[in-house]
């Protein structure tokens, strides 16, 4: 299908009349502006031109700059020159579309035959040979196929189950790092607990001893963390 904003870039057709014509007719006047376009600058300089972005819009501003600049007077024809204009264009759009209704033909009639020619074929030995051994390829095709799925099945499985596992491992290193480190404070306290226990038993046997010596009596007991002592 041939684009109208392409068309007026080549044409300088302005875009409410291209959007009124069918494909032939916008393909008709492409033809003949292209024609008319090789004649002037040439054949390379114009697919250079059609190809080239920035050259088709310098193109078509140009055009639209010449239209603007040209009255609708001087463009006017004659009714006899306008109406034989008409004519050849609707000759032309008419011939162009049987020319395109003949290759379908073409086309179709050649799809037929093809098809024929292969029924023909699928009837006799060899063609039956050949269609059990499409369908034995395509069997093996789909077996294949499912082979592939099967594997890719099992790998997603077993990269999930990789990727639970590493969970799984790592909530279990974090568990047995949580207990460990719960041990050592159990018996750091546990170990403060028996020291402070032995330094207020050897005070009290020092405290003990100690008035003793002094020929009275002491008292001592503990107050939390400290030893008091009455003589």
């Amino acid at each position: 299908m041939i684009n109208n904003k392409g068309i007026q870039g080549i044409t300088g057709l302005p875009t409410q009349i291209a959007y009124k014509l069918n494909n032939s007719q916008l393909e008709i006047v492409k033809n003949i502006k292209a024609n008319i376009l090789i004649e002037i600058i040439g054949h390379d300089n114009a697919a250079t031109m059609i190809r080239d972005f920035d050259s088709l819009s310098y193109y078509s501003g140009k055009i639209l700059n010449l239209r603007k600049s040209v009255s609708e007077k001087s463009h006017s024809l004659p009714t006899h020159d306008c109406n034989k204009v008409k004519q050849e264009f609707q000759f032309a759009v008419a011939t162009l579309e049987q020319e395109k209704a003949n290759q379908q033909a073409v086309r179709q009639a050649q799809l037929a035959k093809e098809e024929q020619a292969r029924q023909t074929f699928y009837a006799i030995p060899q063609g039956q040979a050949y269609l059990a051994q499409q369908r034995l390829l395509q069997q093996q095709q789909a077996m294949q196929y499912q082979q592939q799925q099967m594997l890719a099945q099992q790998r997603m499985q077993q990269e999930q189950q990789a990727r639970q596992q590493a969970w799984q491992d790592l909530g279990n290193t974090i568990q047995q790092s949580a207990q460990s480190l719960t041990n050592t404070l159990n018996n750091n306290t546990q170990m403060m607990n028996n020291m402070s226990n032995q330094i207020q038993m050897n005070n009290q046997q020092m405290m003990q001893n100690w008035g003793g010596n002094r020929g009275g009596s002491i008292n001592c007991y503990n107050l939390g963390s400290i030893t008091r002592c009455n003589y």
